[in-house]
């Protein structure tokens, strides 16, 4: 069975805990139809979640300019948002991931869900052999509207896999 380790950076790093399968908009759907919908319910769950520790609330001017924090830059003694990237929002997450060779991390934001102002970006890290603490990234896609960034959402959704399954992929299509 592959291993996954995570090191604390920091005494006080964002909770890790299962991905939940609820949702709000699904919740919002006549009957919470949604959920009926295997594959995207499945994906809901399929690895964990860091949670945000506390309202974290940018504001992006747009154009070429770095977003402002205007609340809850730290949080614990420590720095975990950021505004340094051209109209996006970084996290600390606090923890340094590791997996067996042959492993990797998919993160990202939480699959199905939805928050107004802000789009998670994807990316895989190289946890087989990366040395550091990544961050997560968020587009701001609001101009001159600040956006928040709720205590107790998933503000990153990770996942490890087989990264030597693409090389051994025999891809077919047909009618």
């Amino acid at each position: 069975m592959p291993k996954f380790s995570l090191l604390r950076t920091t005494p006080s790093p964002p909770e890790i805990r299962q991905s939940r399968i609820k949702r709000e908009w699904m919740d919002n759907t006549y009957n919470k139809h949604a959920y009926q919908c295997l594959p995207m319910t499945y994906a809901n769950v399929y690895g964990w979640e860091l949670v945000l520790p506390c309202d974290v609330v940018a504001i992006w001017e747009g154009g070429n300019t770095y977003p402002k924090i205007l609340e809850g830059e730290s949080y614990g003694g420590r720095r975990i948002a950021y505004g340094g990237i051209i109209g996006m929002v970084s996290f600390s997450v606090g923890w340094v991931f590791r997996t067996e060779p042959g492993y990797e991390t998919w993160i990202g934001g939480s699959p199905n869900y939805i928050m107004d102002g802000a789009k998670p970006l994807s990316g895989i890290i190289p946890s087989s052999w990366w040395p550091d603490e990544f961050q997560m990234n968020w587009v701001l896609d609001k101009v001159n509207e600040p956006v928040k960034f709720e205590a107790g959402m998933p503000f990153m959704f990770f996942t490890m896999f087989d990264s030597t399954i693409l090389e051994n992929v025999e891809f077919e299509t047909g009618n």
